[in-house]
């Protein structure tokens, strides 16, 4: 096993007057991929939002064996931690081109690094000056991803990437994330989609109502029909 690269120990998370999570646990290690399941309302969102510092969160966050609790996003970004929203957090004005040159921010983005991304995500090269409103919704996944990609990652926190996509593209995305992860990125993954979550990640956490009510291999939830039932109402994969 790889060393640890984040723990979350007894998390918890208020939003207004309500207490979303209620003691969230658990660990990934570095360089694969982690599935946070549940049903809608487990609040897997809001524990992506509490590790990015967008949802101020009440317990432990380590990140690289580095407490990461209250900070701000931005440096929990420079710490080495991307996050791409299930809103995608695009401009439907900006160009490809545009949309990447600004997550760099500060500086130009390397052409070795964009040459590397283009190569997970070909559309993004050929679309390159279209504007980001024009573009597929599979299309808009790949530079969503992109973008938290410029800038190098240790981490990137994936909310429901393939919401809405075609199985064809939800292929191409699978790929492009297998190659992401050969190349010292590792994925945390929040997915309703079992057998795109299955057929990537090797660890698997469960929340239900704001908890965590199972951690473990996704081998061992993806072989035994019954744990699937009773945690995720899935019956097969």
């Amino acid at each position: 096993m790889t060393q640890e690269l984040l723990r979350v120990d007894d998390l918890h998370t208020f939003i207004g007057d309500y207490h979303i999570l209620q003691g969230v646990n658990f660990d990934m290690h570095e360089g694969g991929v982690a599935a946070l399941l549940g049903r809608n309302g487990a609040g897997k969102t809001t524990t992506l939002r509490s590790i990015m510092g967008l949802a101020p969160p009440r317990g432990r966050i380590r990140f690289d064996g580095r407490d990461i609790v209250g900070l701000s996003t931005a440096a929990i970004s420079r710490l080495g931690i991307g996050y791409v929203p299930e809103t995608l957090g695009l401009f439907s004005g900006l160009t490809v081109a545009e949309t990447l040159r600004l997550a760099a921010r500060s500086r130009a983005p390397d052409r070795a690094r964009i040459d590397w991304i283009t190569s997970l995500f070909p559309a993004l090269r050929k679309f390159w000056h279209s504007r980001s409103g024009n573009l597929s919704g599979g299309q808009k996944q790949m530079l969503a991803i992109a973008k938290a990609l410029v800038e190098p990652k240790r981490l990137i926190l994936v909310d429901e990437p393939t919401k809405g996509l075609a199985p064809s593209v939800v292929a191409e995305l699978i790929a492009a994330l297998k190659q992401l992860t050969q190349q010292s990125t590792s994925i945390l993954l929040v997915e309703q989609n079992f057998h795109f979550a299955a057929s990537l990640a090797t660890e698997t956490t469960v929340l239900e109502s704001g908890q965590t009510t199972w951690q473990g291999m996704m081998g061992d939830i993806a072989r035994d029909e019954a744990l699937r039932r009773q945690l995720l109402g899935v019956s097969v994969v």
